[in-house]
């Protein structure tokens, strides 16, 4: 698993030849509590409302509503009782990418959006009513070449309702392998057209966190506490993981998709929530917002929208490296923003 071109430097620096955290550096911030003043361009984000995907300035019809969008590339879909459909924009159109009667099949996307994976699963035994033997097939899907590119399968005993056993596709990273995750168990890394390998070394698979993983690799818990700091690292080809760096709070953020930056809502235990901060080498930043809002995802490696209003709908475009904001377009009502990992 290939570690990112320029993640060592990390935008603003070398991070040297140890692991580098933030946590012992004191936030940046930038006029705290203030709001955007400026109005900009909509957000290139896609979003839908009454029937309708908008994507850039284009208008797709579709009663698909659910949205996972990293990279540039969008997928819509849904997952219910009738099973789960999803399509992949392609130029100007949907094309099928999964269709089954399983429920509960949602796809994940790399970072930069070349890469697609998820997960089917069929019942191979019932032993009674909360435990099954079950056989949990992968798809690898690559975007530019518009095709599912292989799969892998592999047998589980999954307990009810914990979810114990159960695979799952814990990430895909920038380079296309997959991270394929038994929960509470073991975490193996595939690259298709090979077998998987077990993820070793550095990594404690037990807790990987069940958020964002890091476009270079993936992400665990590095002190068992979920609201704590989380490492990540690279993996090499038979599995072996190398720890690369260190974020201040495992859950409840996104990485930028090439990696150099994490944006996260802060975990607090006083009354209300601070707003969104961006880490990378360079330390922390604060977002220049009030509220604490909720994040809708990267633009580009330096700008992230978050959504500050719920009734309407307000967009604020933010650029990570000085904190601050700008509206994105205007307020809307009744609108579905992509899904996101933070």
């Amino acid at each position: 698993m290939a570690v990112l071109a320029g993640t060592a430097m990390l935008w603003a620096g070398a991070c040297g030849s140890g692991d580098r955290s933030s946590t012992t550096r004191p936030p940046a911030t930038s006029r705290p509590g203030s709001q955007p003043r400026a109005v900009g361009s909509p957000t290139t984000l896609p979003w839908w409302s009454h029937g309708r995907l908008h994507v850039d300035e284009g208008v797709i019809r579709t009663p698909l509503h659910e949205i996972v969008a990293r990279g540039g590339t969008v997928v819509v879909g849904r997952t219910d009782t009738r099973g789960s459909t999803w399509r992949i924009l392609r130029g100007d159109a949907l094309t099928p990418l999964v269709t089954t009667a399983e429920q509960g099949v949602e796809p994940v996307v790399s970072a930069n959006g070349l890469h697609v994976a998820w997960v089917t699963s069929r019942t191979l035994r019932r032993f009674d009513l909360y435990t099954t033997e079950g056989l949990f097939t992968v798809h690898a899907y690559d975007v530019a070449r518009g095709r599912e590119v292989g799969t892998t399968t592999r047998e589980s005993r999954a307990t009810c309702c914990d979810q114990s056993g159960v695979i799952h596709v814990g990430g895909v990273d920038n380079d296309g392998t997959v991270l394929v995750v038994r929960d509470y168990e073991r975490v193996w890394a595939w690259r298709p057209g090979r077998e998987p390998v077990a993820a070793t070394g550095a990594v404690r698979p037990r807790a990987v966190t069940g958020n964002d993983q890091w476009p270079g690799g993936l992400s665990w818990s590095s002190t068992g506490d979920s609201s704590g700091p989380a490492a990540f690292g690279a993996i090499g080809g038979f599995g072996l993981t190398t720890r690369i760096g260190r974020v201040p709070q495992g859950q409840g953020g996104l990485w930028s998709p090439d990696g150099s930056a994490y944006v996260y809502l802060p975990f607090t235990k006083g009354p209300g929530n601070p707003p969104p901060v961006v880490w990378s080498s360079a330390g922390r930043v604060r977002l220049d917002l009030r509220r604490a809002g909720a994040l809708v995802g990267w633009e580009s490696p330096r700008e992230v929208v978050v959504r500050t209003g719920r009734r309407p709908t307000v967009l604020v475009r933010c650029d990570a490296r000085t904190g601050r904001c700008e509206q994105a377009g205007p307020p809307r009502r009744d609108v579905v923003l992509p899904l996101t990992s933070g």
